[in-house]
């Protein structure tokens, strides 16, 4: 839950292309995820494939504005996502909500979020706390 207490969130919905080491290692392709938030530790991922925690994932996605983002991250909470509700909560819903904390991430990128961030921020955008997903 670290991600979720010390750093600042923002809302950030684009396309996340993800799979997991094992399935790189194999050869197979990558998945499409939905991202529902941001911080400079970690992602908010709308999965419609099951993971487990603790399991490393390889991450690629484009920031508004046009920063390729790549890098890996291990799944460090777990949930429901209920689509009608836009919110998730464990036990509900037909998608996976997944918190993956960043592990392997260029400063460049850490960079180019945190620049995200701050933009949003600047331009009205209240950040996320705890209980807001």
């Amino acid at each position: 839950m670290e991600e979720r207490r010390g750093y600042v969130r923002v809302g950030l919905d684009v396309m996340v292309r993800w799979r997991t080491q094992a399935e790189s290692s194999a050869g197979q392709p990558q998945k499409k995820a939905q991202s529902r938030n941001i911080s400079v530790v970690g992602i908010c991922l709308i999965l419609r494939e099951p993971v487990g925690i603790d399991e490393t994932l390889e991450l690629e996605f484009t920031l508004p504005g046009g920063s390729l983002i790549q890098g890996r991250g291990r799944v460090i909470w777990l949930g429901k996502f209920n689509a009608g509700e836009d919110k998730h909560a464990a036990g509900t819903g037909a998608f996976n909500a997944a918190g993956i904390k960043f592990l392997d991430i260029s400063e460049a990128d850490k960079k180019e979020i945190a620049d995200f961030i701050i933009h949003r921020l600047s331009r009205g955008q209240q950040p996320l706390h705890e209980n807001e997903e």
